[in-house]
């Protein structure tokens, strides 16, 4: 087209770190298996996570495809075999190679296969049945060697916010993964209404894994919550009952680099939770393009995009930085582990350079603010953005970067990264393993 080819020169510094996997640790988006999509392309979603950093996904498909029939004993019974979608989460799952236990938002055809087969939700009948499909799952889980999971009774918006029928589900649903042995999940403990302080005090001693909004206390702020006086309070009780806390949704929309990378990396590290699950991975546009709007609901919610109309589809910038963040933290944990070897080591000088290297990296971590990260800024909905202008026609037009507020430079990233990388390698080969 006339256009004039230009060369670009790129010079990448490989550096010879050995890193430590942050076991435990829980990465991971939302995500879907479309009734469209093959076996196939979820092996490939999944693959694509792994290889991002992801350790898990939060499977949300409250309406997958799970067949169930009623045998000769009137027993409704789980049909496996081909055309059951659970048995292909449960199969590519395991073959990505993730780390950590599935999480799987409870899919709604064993909800209506229990009242089908059992009766309404809330009696008897339907309790027997649910649990039974359950130990049914467990049974093939066990029998075929799959991932452990962790399943949320429902998505926090069904039902939302804190109605009646919430509080009466989760007693229910909840009540009977408990009595299967299932680990619970359970959305937005941290919600900021009366409602949702009380739906914490009952439920907290059944949540196995407690998601917290971003935006919402005790995350970005360090005042008092529920009783305690600060975060650190508060997370010590978990940790002390042995429940993981989970970030989620620090961005609705994927595509704000800044955002990913402090979520997945050093606000992670400085607030010491046990991961965060972001919203979410992968679906069919809505507004058939990247348009971002002012509006949220109207907003591109992906972190890849399928191909459509002139748009070839592919991760967003904020796909790759979440990347970057799970590589920060993992860098931040490798060296965690050289300096407490070298806090023990017979060498003075071993000691020594590991205590500078704690010090130094522990006060460049802890400059991040969190009080000065207000709702909006926390959630980067997607009119956030550094600048905007208006052309010639009126139409707006987004530039520059959204930046989070947490007394971080964009340089600072990069800067922290070559300081953690530096002190790796003058310790790595002198501390052991």
């Amino acid at each position: 087209d006339g256009m004039t080819a230009k060369a670009l020169r790129l010079a990448l510094d490989v550096l010879p770190v050995r890193t430590v996997r942050p076991r435990g640790a829980v990465f991971g988006l939302y995500s879907y298996y479309m009734k469209n999509d093959s076996k196939a392309k979820l092996l490939a979603d999944f693959r694509d996570m792994a290889d991002h950093g992801m350790t898990t996904t939060f499977m949300f498909n409250p309406w997958i495809r799970i067949p169930v029939e009623k045998d000769a004993a009137g027993r409704a019974q789980i049909v496996w075999g081909e055309g059951n979608r659970l048995e292909d989460i449960f199969e590519t799952f395991r073959e990505a190679g993730f780390t950590e236990p599935l999480y799987l938002i409870a899919p709604d055809a064993l909800f209506k296969a229990a009242e089908r087969h059992g009766g309404a939700c809330g009696t008897a009948e339907f309790a027997s049945a649910y649990r039974d499909l359950w130990a049914q799952v467990l049974a093939e889980k066990t029998r075929r060697g799959w991932p452990e999971i962790v399943v949320a009774p429902y998505d926090e918006g069904y039902p939302y916010p804190f109605t009646p029928e919430r509080f009466r589900l989760t007693r229910i649903l909840g009540g009977l993964l408990r009595d299967a042995g299932i680990p619970i999940a359970l959305h937005a403990l941290n919600h900021p209404t009366a409602d949702g302080a009380r739906f914490e005090k009952e439920f907290y001693p059944w949540a196995d894994s407690i998601l917290l909004t971003w935006c919402h206390p005790p995350v970005t702020v360090s005042e008092a919550y529920r009783g305690f006086p600060n975060w650190a309070a508060w997370r010590a009780r978990t940790r002390a009952d042995g429940k993981k806390a989970l970030f989620y949704n620090i961005d609705c929309t994927g595509v704000h680099p800044e955002a990913m990378r402090f979520g997945y990396g050093v606000a992670l590290w400085n607030r010491q939770a046990d991961g965060i699950m972001d919203w979410h991975y992968n679906e069919s546009q809505r507004d058939g393009g990247y348009g971002i709007s002012r509006v949220q609901g109207s907003a591109v919610l992906n972190f890849t995009y399928s191909p459509m109309g002139e748009y070839r589809g592919g991760p967003s910038i904020g796909w790759e930085a979440t990347r970057e963040g799970v590589k920060d933290y993992t860098l931040l944990h490798t060296l965690r582990v050289l300096t407490d070897r070298a806090a023990n080591s017979p060498d003075a000088a071993v000691r020594d350079l590991g205590a500078r290297a704690a010090r130094e990296i522990g006060e460049f971590t802890g400059r991040v603010t969190f009080d000065t990260i207000d709702t909006t800024s926390a959630l980067t909905l997607p009119a956030r953005w550094e600048r905007e202008r208006w052309d010639d026609s009126g139409a707006r037009v987004l530039g520059g970067e959204f930046k989070i507020p947490n007394a971080l430079a964009i340089g600072d990233y990069d800067l922290l990264r070559r300081r953690v990388c530096d002190y790796i390698m003058q310790l790595q080969d002198r501390v052991g393993g």
